[in-house]
Parts: structure tokens; sequence; C-alpha cells
């Protein structure tokens, strides 16, 4: 098996664990005083925008590893602006990095799938 299809494996497996610890944070609104009910199907669903987002992008670009790369790389900017992270260091470790890692493993994958069809 190639470098490249078994780094790819990685970054998606990575992305998707992210996306769900994402997930896992939609569920904060939740205490015990809450019913079940439909009030409470509204704010899970915004606050699981984020792992839904991170999901379609990789559901959409399946095999398209820079298209995939770029488009999480404007994710992590826009959660960097959109939840403040700037403001809190715990947030950028939990929410910015991650993701920009994930990004640079694609960029990776894309840069050895390059390489390896330039060899052949």
């Amino acid at each position: 098996m190639r470098k490249y299809r078994i780094l790819r494996y990685c970054s998606n497996c990575l992305c998707l664990a992210y996306a769900l610890f994402l997930f896992l944070f939609s569920l904060d609104f939740i205490d015990e005083n809450t019913d079940i009910d439909a009030y409470i199907v509204m704010p899970f669903f915004i606050h699981s925008i984020p792992s839904i987002l991170i999901l379609l992008i990789l559901m959409i670009t399946l095999r398209k590893d820079l298209l995939r790369g770029i488009l999480l790389i404007c994710v992590s900017i826009a959660f960097f602006f959109f939840f403040h992270i700037y403001n809190n260091i715990e947030l950028l470790y939990i929410v910015f990095f991650p993701l920009v890692i994930i990004s640079l493993l694609y960029f990776a994958v894309h840069y050895f799938r390059l390489k390896d069809s330039n060899n052949y």
C-alpha cells in the first residue's frame, strides 16, 4: 500500500474523531431540569452545526484531499473568529489546532499522491 493511502486513512479517522469530539460538546445545554420535547431539537441542532459542517466536508470531498485541506483551514479560521478563540487559550488548543493539524495532513496526502504519481 502506498504512503499516501495510509496517511489518508489516518487523517480521515482523525477528522471523524474530531467531528465526534465536537459533537459531544453539543450536549452541553442539557441539564437535569431539561425535558425531552420540541424545545430541545433546535438548541441541539445549533450546537451540532460545527460537527455537522466538518462531517459534510468529509463526505462531499471524498477523494479531493487538497480541497478538503483548504476547506478545513477555512473552517478553522471561521471557528477562530466566530467562537472568539483568540480570547481563550484552551479553546485554541481544543478547537483550532486539531483542525489545522488535520488539514495539514490532507495537504501532505495530496503532496505524497502527486509525488507517487510522478514516479510511475
